[in-house]
């Protein structure tokens, strides 16, 4: 029996994603995927990170420590809210946790400055600004940058455009402004099999898309979709301080050695990996 799997709840939300991660996304969601392992005992499932191990057998990320009191929190995976350690386990990356990680940094006397670590091509809009406002407000307690040698695309350059300043390697990808979602009309489908669905509604645009989509229900879609875009362009606004054009904001991704190139804007400065990086902000 095919298990349901996590990646198939990104499908049907607003998104702000890019296209190598909807690929990515819909290739994974309706696959099978293993069990996810439970804990030996309600003690152990309320200790902290009794879940190491992905399903694929990569160790989780989680905050971590390195010199003079800098934390790198990561960012990583495809991007959705309230998964928690179900997602991780997944590979994807859970807002909830994201911002409570960030909280505690801001808060820790013992944190002088804070690394978000971004590899993930985005994903669910939702929850993505609640995740940069978080950002933002640890930035104006103590410096916060946010650094890419992956992706850092969609949603997560939305969470990452609200730190004090971008780094990204040179070969990184990073941009993508914009969102979308995907509305699937498999009405005609039904029908080649002799089955008709008819919907008894509450409202014009209650269960819309079952049995096909109204000019209706898509203008409704549509003005959604336009709303999660014009806050992720106003938040890009603010958090860059206009540094990034309304024509950069159309979905383009830029390699990070030209992300921030004169008129670009979308980074502030090229290094060579995470370390490099620390020993300068140390």
């Amino acid at each position: 029996m095919t298990k349901i799997n996590p990646l198939s709840n990104l499908l049907f939300r607003p998104l702000a994603i890019n296209d190598f991660g909807a690929k990515m996304i819909r290739s994974r969601a309706f696959s099978d995927l293993p069990d996810m392992p439970r804990p030996e005992s309600r003690e152990a499932a309320e200790k902290p990170s009794w879940m190491t191990m992905d399903y694929l057998g990569n160790k989780i990320p989680e905050p971590m420590q390195i010199a003079n009191g800098v934390r790198k929190i990561p960012l990583m995976g495809p991007i959705t809210r309230g998964m928690g350690i179900a997602g991780q386990f997944f590979g994807m990356a859970d807002t909830d946790t994201f911002v409570r990680w960030v909280n505690d940094a801001a808060a820790d006397r013992s944190v002088s400055a804070i690394l978000i670590h971004v590899q993930s091509p985005g994903g669910d809009a939702i929850g993505c600004d609640e995740a940069a406002r978080a950002v933002r407000n640890a930035a104006t307690q103590k410096p916060v940058v946010a650094f890419t040698d992956d992706m850092m695309a969609s949603a997560a350059y939305y969470i990452g455009a609200a730190a004090n300043a971008i780094y990204a390697t040179p070969s990184s990808i990073i941009g993508s402004i914009g969102t979308y979602c995907v509305i699937v009309d498999d009405s005609e489908y039904w029908r080649s099999l002799g089955i008709e669905f008819e919907v008894i509604r509450s409202g014009e645009f209650k269960g819309a898309g079952i049995d096909a989509w109204t000019d209706e229900q898509r203008a409704q879609m549509q003005a959604m979709v336009d709303a999660f875009g014009e806050q992720f362009r106003s938040a890009v606004d603010t958090y860059r301080d206009g540094a990034v054009s309304r024509e950069n904001m159309e979905g383009q991704v830029w390699l990070g050695a030209d992300a921030v190139s004169p008129g670009i804007g979308i980074a502030d400065f090229v290094v060579d990996n995470w370390i490099q990086l620390s020993q300068q902000i140390i």
